[in-house]
C-alpha cells in the first residue's frame, strides 16, 4: 500500500466514527432549538465533538430542501473567533 493510500485509509477509518455518532436528525433539532449558534457552541450544548458538528452542519445545509442554512459570521462565545452561525431553514 502506498503512503498516500495508507493515510486515506486511516482518515476514512478515524474521521467518520465521531461524525456517525452525531445523527443528522440530532443536528437539525439542535439548530432548531438553538438558532444563531456557531458550530462550536452547538457542539458544546450537545456535549459532542466540535469537529463532528462542523462536519455534519454542511451536510444538513445542502440542497434545495435543506433543513439548516448558514448565517452571518460573528464572534463565537466559546472560542472568541469569528465563526458562521447556523439557522433553521423555514
Amino acid at each position: 500500500m502506498t503512503p498516500a493510500a495508507a493515510r486515506e485509509t486511516m482518515t476514512k477509518d478515524a474521521a467518520p466514527d465521531s461524525a456517525r455518532s452525531l445523527p443528522l436528525s440530532q443536528v437539525i433539532e439542535l439548530v432548531k432549538q438553538n438558532p444563531g449558534k456557531t458550530s462550536r457552541e452547538l457542539a458544546d450544548l450537545a456535549g459532542k465533538d466540535r469537529f463532528a458538528m462542523a462536519r455534519r452542519l454542511p451536510e444538513v445545509a445542502q440542497g434545495v430542501d435543506a433543513a439548516v442554512m448558514k448565517g452571518e459570521a460573528r464572534v463565537c462565545r466559546i472560542t472568541s473567533s469569528r465563526a458562521l452561525t447556523w439557522w433553521p431553514n423555514a
